[in-house]
């Protein structure tokens, strides 16, 4: 697994304080975790022993099979309710045909950091939490058979990225930057292709100076 466990533990127990909760399931065998800024959907084969210790430590027991829950604290006490809201991270990996690679440049913009990613089908930019991207990326827990995605797929309408790898997916949404941002820092890197090996932009050619001879 790619994932970064004390990261994944820090946004569980914020996702629990939240409107939206922490849903947590076991389907099709597979262990899903999602809030409404990410999610992981795993391979239950291939979880690890730490990654389904910090789903227990929080919510006390995995669930069962074919079973999902949302979980969300009132106070100090643990709720929990039946999920209906069904998603398949698989299914909306498919159709995510478009894929993006990461600037050398983030953005602070408080309380949190953005990261940028340009996308490769228009070279239009989008913005991600750093903690909820990269920084719940590591290579710490990785089996012989994986690796660590570099370039995430794109959702068709380029609201989500998906980091997938043999075993898993992991997915974040994208976030709204500030209009000033957007049209300062953002339309200043227009002329940037991220996608290419020397991504700095092409100096104009000089124009001749030279007169054209005239064929008569």
């Amino acid at each position: 697994m790619f994932l970064k466990i004390s990261e994944f533990k820090k946004a569980m127990k914020s996702a629990l304080k939240s409107a939206g909760g922490l849903i947590v399931g076991n389907q099709e065998g597979h262990i899903l975790v999602r809030t409404d800024f990410w999610g992981v959907w795993v391979d239950i084969d291939h979880a690890t022993s730490k990654f389904k210790a910090a789903i227990v430590e929080l919510i006390g027991d995995m669930p069962d099979y074919g079973s999902e829950y949302r979980f969300y604290m009132k106070g100090k006490e643990l709720f929990m309710e039946h999920s209906a809201d069904y998603f398949d991270p698989y299914e909306e990996w498919k159709h995510a045909m478009d894929f993006a690679c990461m600037v050398p440049l983030a953005l602070y913009e408080f309380p949190h950091e953005t990261l940028i990613y340009q996308r490769h089908s228009d070279r239009s930019y989008l913005n991600v939490r750093k903690d909820y991207s990269i920084g719940m990326l590591s290579d710490a827990e990785l089996e012989s058979c994986e690796g660590v995605p570099i370039r995430p797929s794109v959702s068709m309408g380029g609201a989500t990225l998906f980091f997938k790898n043999e075993i898993m997916i992991y997915w974040v949404s994208c976030v709204k930057v500030p209009e000033r941002t957007r049209d300062t820092i953002l339309y200043s890197l227009g002329a940037f292709d991220f996608f290419e090996d020397s991504w700095l932009p092409k100096e104009p050619e000089e124009s001749s100076n030279e007169t054209e001879e005239l064929p008569y």
